[in-house]
């Protein structure tokens, strides 16, 4: 059996991507530890079976497979990560190890990463957007999350520790603050409790979109939503493309900032969930900090969304052009890509495996995929140039 158990429960935008592929390759080491990973990039489906609504049945299935895995375990350590964890209430989870894994009860640990509010409201905007979650600009992004209280991080992680105590660890997603600058390096440093590992240089990926790039692919978007294509399978679509146009080189990059009347309204609405971040999990004014240093980095004129702000009308219907062929073929065959891509991620989708693979085999998933590539391609080169224009109102 397992010695000890570390649940990774994210937070979304904090490095979750970064930590799961260094544990899932195996790319490190720690000669006085053995530490087990599961066999799927993320533990997803124990997240979401605790998380969304599902048969009784099927939950149980699920956590007796990741209790048969602890149980035969010989490990000194065993991670389970995925940030889907973050959404699970934590006396749901800390029920499930008392059931399913209860000589773990006294010991599980959580580990957490919060990253800064300014940050953090960036960073979840150009997802959204990227996943076909929401299609307005920044000042209504502000304004719907306020509605959802999305970004008050303290009530939330004080509800962690009230149940794990001192085994929920929560750390910043600070550059400074982390261990040589890597949240990957810091997340082994945290779970190794200070035992020293050899790790290569970290496959961190800057996922972050352009105004140019996220504009142009919010086009696409509007088209599938259009054509009611389902909200997941954009979202998927939208989480692959996130890669695809990071990795194509050769854009122009304005990077999505805040600009001065909503950098002042999000700072004046988060200030006193920073402060309670600092008081009950750091050290210092860490949080508080970070939210005064983004006045330091802000856009003159507001940031639009619009691909009329960012394109040409030549461009806009190069990329629409293509969106269309996107829809079409998503129009015959919307599951196949999906459940492809969700296999690739460490995620199983219905119909069951055997039968989604057959699916795979006979559809247009091929197809989908090189129309994403290409779509890739058409947004980088379609960028337009510094010009007088570009981003204003």
């Amino acid at each position: 059996m397992a010695k000890s158990v570390v649940f990774h429960i994210g937070d979304p935008k904090t490095g979750s991507s970064s930590i799961q592929r260094a544990l899932f390759s195996g790319n490190w080491s720690c000669p006085s530890l053995t530490v087990e990973y599961t066999k799927q990039p993320s533990s997803f489906p124990i997240a979401n079976a605790l998380a969304a609504p599902v048969n009784a049945a099927k939950k149980n299935k699920i956590l007796m497979k990741a209790k048969h895995w602890l149980d035969n375990s010989a490990a000194d350590l065993c991670i389970l990560s995925a940030e889907q964890f973050c959404r699970v209430d934590p006396v749901e989870l800390n029920s499930a190890i008392a059931e399913f894994m209860p000589s773990h009860l006294a010991s599980a640990r959580v580990v957490a990463y919060v990253r800064p509010h300014t940050q953090r409201f960036i960073a979840s905007f150009m997802q959204r957007v990227k996943t076909g979650g929401f299609f307005d600009d920044m000042e209504n992004f502000f304004a719907h999350t306020l509605k959802q209280q999305t970004f008050f991080f303290a009530p939330r992680f004080s509800s962690w520790k009230s149940v794990f105590g001192n085994r929920f660890i929560l750390r910043p997603m600070v550059r400074d603050e982390l261990l040589n600058g890597d949240v990957v390096a810091d997340f082994l440093n945290t779970v190794l409790e200070g035992a020293p590992f050899n790790l290569p240089a970290s496959d961190i990926r800057n996922e972050s979109l352009s105004t140019e790039t996220l504009s142009g692919w919010r086009e696409v978007q509007l088209i599938l939503k259009q054509g009611n294509v389902s909200s997941k399978v954009r979202h998927a679509i939208g989480g692959y493309m996130g890669y695809a146009l990071n990795e194509t080189k050769g854009a122009k990059a304005t990077k999505w900032r805040l600009d001065p009347g909503l950098y002042d309204k999000i700072a004046k609405t988060y200030r006193e969930d920073a402060r309670s971040l600092d008081r009950e999990f750091f050290e210092g004014q860490i949080m508080e900090r970070a939210l005064d240093a983004a006045s330091a980095d802000l856009a003159e004129t507001t940031l639009r969304i619009d691909a009329a702000y960012h394109l040409s009308s030549e461009a806009i219907a190069a990329v629409q052009e293509r969106g269309r062929a996107l829809l079409a073929l998503l129009e015959e065959d919307s599951m196949s890509w999906r459940t492809k891509y969700a296999r690739e991620k460490g995620q199983t989708l219905k119909p069951a495996r055997k039968k989604a693979r057959k699916l795979a085999e006979k559809s247009n998933a091929d197809t989908v995929q090189a129309v994403l590539d290409d779509l890739a391609r058409t947004i980088i080169n379609q960028t337009l140039p510094p010009g007088p224009g570009s981003n204003a109102l």
